[in-house]
């Protein structure tokens, strides 16, 4: 505060956080943002920079961790968030340079760090975290002050990468909460809703992609005969709208912008997921839905959340014959058996939001610490 100021108002440091995130257009991920966006605000207060970065080029060098962007952090911020992906299935993957790694001079974030599934040299199973090669991931793992990790595995996977600041704190998409208005406007029924992938987006053999198109047209005609005459297909990503377009037995609804597609499935009749990322985000916002997964990935990452129980499963090997009968007999009670799932699991998602949350404190103090060292900072204190 300056002497004699009548205001009597203190001069608040103000910190700037760049944030690594995935490319927008998928709505997973840009719910994963908002929750980030809500707690940097709990952890700072009102003063913070948040500027968001691409995980890759936009073809002017600013996105990913490469040389250009990181000598501009250095010069311009006091800390980074580095995110994974809200989407089990997301194909991008993060650009990091390894000597530009090595000039970064910030406190650095991890959230909502998860895995790709593949398979080491000698053909075993195994979990590529971020989706990045080994050495630079275990380069990632060792420089993060902390990393918040998506489930068990993952924490495993990173500790054995050379990473030991990491904890178990769930997808951050769990801890959305919708802005008011989302909730208060007025939205014409939806009737039934499916929010879908391109099945090569899936996990599935090419072989079979054609038999799961076929069962989801049967699945349309038999929910417009037996639950309701309006079926829609809902298309959370950019990179799925050429499916949706292509199954002319259907209408889509594409949803660019995460309060929309709120409003959508708030007002169906019913919800049927096939997307484990949207399932999460009706755990979120305690929307009923009937969740499909097909493939181990969709299949742990749900059963990580609790909602194992809630989950009609696919076995691509033995066909798709079923999928109508299995979505029809879940759909008798959804609400009942999404709530009774939700319940037993919420005790564990308030743990790992109360651990979020003191993550995001601890990295807040970290940041302070080095905005302190800001030598135009010492510059002002001196002035004052």
């Amino acid at each position: 505060m300056q002497p004699g100021d009548p205001s009597g108002l203190e001069e608040t440091p103000v910190s700037t956080v760049f944030c690594f995130a995935p490319p927008p257009g998928n709505l997973a991920d840009e719910a994963m943002v908002r929750v980030v966006r809500r707690h940097m605000r709990d952890a700072f207060g009102p003063f913070v920079n948040i500027v968001r970065v691409g995980w890759g080029s936009d073809g002017l060098g600013r996105g990913g961790l490469t040389s250009r962007t990181v000598f501009e952090l250095n010069h311009c911020g006091h800390g980074v968030v580095f995110c994974g992906t809200a989407d089990t299935l997301r194909e991008e993957v993060p650009r990091v340079d390894a000597p530009a790694l090595d000039a970064l001079d910030l406190p650095l974030l991890g959230v909502g760090w998860g895995g790709r599934a593949g398979f080491d040299v000698d053909g075993r199973p195994r979990l590529n975290v971020l989706g990045l090669p080994d050495a630079t991931a275990a380069a990632m793992s060792r420089r993060a002050g902390l990393i918040l990790a998506r489930d068990s595995r993952v924490v495993d996977a990173i500790i054995a990468l050379g990473g030991r600041h990491v904890q178990n704190a769930g997808c951050p998409t769990l801890a959305l909460e919708p802005a008011p208005l989302a909730w208060e406007a007025a939205s014409p029924d939806s009737g039934v809703l499916l929010s879908v992938r391109d099945p090569a987006r899936m996990v599935m053999p090419a072989s079979r992609r054609a038999d799961f198109v076929s069962a989801l047209r049967d699945l349309l005609v038999v929910l417009r005969k037996q639950v309701h005459p309006v079926v829609r297909l809902l298309c959370h990503d950019a990179a799925d709208l050429a499916f949706c377009a292509s199954m002319s037995r259907a209408d889509f609804l594409y949803c660019d912008e995460l309060d929309t597609w709120i409003d959508r499935v708030r007002h169906a009749r019913l919800h049927i997921s096939l997307r484990d990322d949207a399932t999460r985000l009706c755990v979120a916002l305690a929307v009923p839905c009937v969740p499909v997964v097909c493939g181990g990935d969709e299949r742990r990452a749900l059963a990580a959340t609790g909602l194992g129980a809630a989950v009609v499963e696919l076995d691509a090997e033995a066909g798709f014959g079923a999928l109508s009968a299995q979505v029809l007999e879940a759909a008798r009670a959804p609400s009942a058996r999404w709530e009774a799932a939700r319940l037993e699991a919420s005790v564990d998602w308030e743990a790992q939001e109360r651990l979020t949350a003191s993550g995001f404190r601890r990295f807040a103090r970290a940041v302070r610490a080095r905005r302190g060292e800001d030598p135009h900072r010492r510059q002002v204190d001196a002035r004052g």
